[in-house]
């Protein structure tokens, strides 16, 4: 090949410095970082890539003024708490005690040596001792106390049981002769009513065992204008049914002092004994008891009988007129003496 036709280019100095301009100064800037930074400069040079293990340890500076903690509140040297001096037992609370008891086992289950386990047996030890004088002194007390002693409202021997059991029976049977004097029963049927069927025997059972006492009647009203099979006597439903809201099929009503419309206005008193069958005639007795005694239509005595189980209870009206002053715990007891006095 032949270059006889090429001239020599011409040099331009200027161009050149343009050139290497740039190169120069990237080197400069590069030996003055290694200069700067040789733990970075001895893991370049010996070819190791940059893993960030230098900023481990690295904790960048905050000025105090502006230091918060993860709540957003001035940060402040954590403390030690105060060492807290030994005082007499009498001076904890049971809360306290506690406390004490709870950090010994967690100590003594996380760290099971010798010195943890033991201290928190004793710590155990104490609070065991406290709770047994505590309870000695509460026995003393309740011997003392009839109205503290709770055997006195119910006996828990099997005889006491007994006892009440036959009280409450008595209780009963002269709550449904006191009902019986004053009213009757309704009995709403329908003639598709299975249940029904076997409902108006166990009404004929109450009314024939009321002896001595005054039978229990009832009427049976047939909400479908038809009798249930095996029943010929009852009168239709006039509206009465769903104008008591009742459900279900049987249903009993109670009606004390029992009166004829007047010019077509029913002014009777009606209260629900049980909606659907009552199995046995002993429930349906309680259950007529029950609403007797809620309604206030039988003897105080009667609902005193009945209400064995609750004797020596404060009822829901007296407890909530109960007054009580904080500081002055020793009025307690009087007060709440005054106020069963007639529960037992």
């Amino acid at each position: 090949m032949q270059f006889s036709n090429c001239k020599r280019a011409a040099i331009n100095p200027r161009s050149l410095l343009v050139f290497l301009a740039p190169v120069f100064l990237t080197l400069f800037f590069l030996a003055l970082y290694f200069t700067a930074c040789p733990s970075y400069a001895q893991g370049f040079s010996a070819g190791n890539d940059y893993s960030g293990e230098e900023f481990q340890n690295y904790i960048p500076y905050t000025p105090a003024h502006v230091a918060k903690n993860e709540h957003g509140k001035d940060r402040q040297a954590q403390k030690a708490p105060p060492k807290q001096e030994p005082k007499s037992l009498k001076d904890w609370t049971p809360k306290e005690l506690g406390q004490l008891w709870e950090r010994g086992r967690d100590k003594a289950v996380m760290n099971p040596t010798d010195e943890n386990v033991r201290a928190y047996m004793y710590s155990q030890d104490i609070i065991l001792d406290i709770a047994t004088r505590y309870a000695e002194k509460q026995m003393e007390i309740v011997k003392n106390d009839p109205i503290l002693n709770q055997s006195n409202r119910i006996s828990i021997s099997n005889s006491g049981d007994i006892d009440a059991k036959r009280l409450q029976g008595k209780a009963i049977e002269v709550a449904v002769d006191e009902m019986a004097h004053r009213g009757g029963l309704l009995i709403f049927v329908d003639s598709k009513c299975v249940f029904c069927a076997h409902q108006l025997p166990i009404l004929d059972a109450l009314k024939n065992a009321s002896n001595p006492w005054k039978p229990m009647e009832y009427l049976v009203v047939s909400i479908d204008g038809k009798a249930p099979s095996g029943w010929k006597n009852f009168v239709p439903d006039n509206g009465l049914f769903k104008k008591l809201k009742l459900s279900i099929t049987p249903s009993i009503v109670y009606v004390p002092n029992p009166t004829a419309y007047r010019d077509g206005e029913d002014t009777n008193q009606y209260i629900v004994v049980a909606q659907g069958e009552i199995e046995h005639v002993d429930e349906l007795s309680k259950r007529i008891a029950e609403v007797g005694i809620k309604s206030k239509i039988v003897s105080q005595q009667a609902m005193k009988d009945f209400d064995i189980w609750n004797r020596g209870v404060a009822t829901t009206r007296d407890l909530g007129e109960l007054r009580i002053n904080p500081d002055i715990p020793s009025a307690i007891p009087g007060l709440v003496q005054n106020m069963k006095k007639n529960s037992f």
